[in-house]
């Protein structure tokens, strides 16, 4: 299940004593007691930033931050009480009339994480890295140190693999006995590299690298934490906000980026360069790429200045259509629905997407060996 979806329904869950306790008749008329339930929406207000910094802001998240601040500013005088340890008092109408009202958003908030549920899928992710440096001075493997991370590979496997299913318990015993084993088998494998576009980020399109990686592919997600695209030359150009912001800049103003794209497919590109520095380190010296949106034209420049490395480009969308695609959106409508039906982009939370991209990528790099 979605960390992020667990993460939201434990600041409701946080939340709802707090709002729930102006009804409960012992509580109301127990005056000789602090009141810790104030404490809780500080904590739910914690995990709401917390997300932010881990996810960037969506729509499920700033909802959960409007009705958690709502909430820590209706009980912001008890709380200071509670501090300076002056015991609850009775509440007032007004307060309880506010606090039913903070009832409904939150149970609403509730109904509608519940009727927006992402979808799930099996994914094995055999292998992380990190990197630490830059492009210039070049990509070093992150230790113990504590420099700022760089760069993130993530290789996916055969995600079934992770489950067991179709093999023999003497099979599980080899797996488990040796892993020396599995990144040998890896290194076998053709490897095929993902870099995310603009609008979103590598856990938006993870069903399609899982299925990619079903069909035998060594599958490497790249993410680079160094690089930043000022689109908007503002506030919005902030990495927790920035592919929120292009997302809705691409529904509202598509001219826009028409103006800036040849700086787009530079940033792209930028970050395709960088990549081949990573996979010489990892030994990679073939490779496909599996590109979206505005990566296709920054692939098809890297394939013309390494034409030894790049194998082959699986262009999503553009080789072979895939209908109610949107370009460089990956699988954001089944991993964050709730922000597609914002966006107003026809909803298809399963993952047949997925499936034929994975399908027909599969189809031309067989086709290219």
């Amino acid at each position: 299940m979605s960390v992020l979806f667990m993460s939201l329904l434990l600041v409701v869950i946080i939340n709802l004593p707090v709002v729930l306790r102006t009804f409960v008749h012992s509580h109301i008329h127990n005056a000789k007691q602090n009141d810790y339930f104030t404490i809780l929406p500080f904590i739910s207000f914690c995990i709401c930033i917390f997300l932010i910094y881990v996810h960037g802001i969506t729509w499920s998240i700033l909802g959960a931050l409007v009705i958690t601040l709502i909430i820590l500013f209706t009980n912001i005088g008890r709380f200071y009480k509670f501090c300076i340890h002056l015991k609850r008092t009775a509440f007032s109408p007004g307060f309880i009339a506010i606090s039913a009202i903070e009832t409904v958003l939150l149970l609403g908030y509730m109904c509608v994480l519940f009727v927006f549920f992402p979808s799930f899928i099996n994914v094995d992710i055999s292998q992380k890295i990190v990197y630490m440096g830059d492009a210039k001075n070049g990509y070093v493997e992150k230790g113990a140190e504590f420099a700022r991370t760089s760069a993130k590979v993530l290789i996916y496997r055969n995600a079934h693999n992770d489950f067991g299913f179709d093999k023999t318990d003497e099979e599980k015993m080899d797996e488990e006995s040796s892993e020396n084993t599995i990144d040998r088998q890896e290194e076998e494998k053709p490897v095929v590299l993902f870099i995310s576009d603009i609008f979103a980020d590598e856990v938006d399109s993870i069903g399609t690298l899982a299925y990619l990686a079903e069909k035998g592919y060594s599958v490497h997600s790249i993410t680079f934490y160094d690089r930043k695209l000022s689109y908007f030359e503002d506030m919005r150009d902030v990495s927790f906000i920035s592919k929120a912001a292009l997302r809705n800049e691409n529904k509202i103003n598509k001219d826009g980026f028409k103006e800036k794209y040849d700086r787009i497919v530079k940033f792209n590109y930028d970050k395709y360069d960088s990549a081949v520095l990573i996979m010489n380190d990892l030994g990679i010296n073939q490779f496909y790429i599996l590109a979206d949106g505005y990566c296709i034209p920054a692939a098809e420049q890297l394939a013309a200045v390494y034409p030894d490395k790049v194998i082959n480009i699986y262009k999503i969308n553009s080789d072979n259509e895939i209908p109610g695609y949107i370009d460089g959106h990956g699988n954001l409508s089944a991993t964050k629905p709730l922000e597609w039906a914002f966006l107003g982009y026809k909803m298809n939370r399963r993952w047949d997407d997925a499936k034929r991209i994975a399908y027909f990528a599969n189809k031309k790099f067989t086709k290219s060996e």
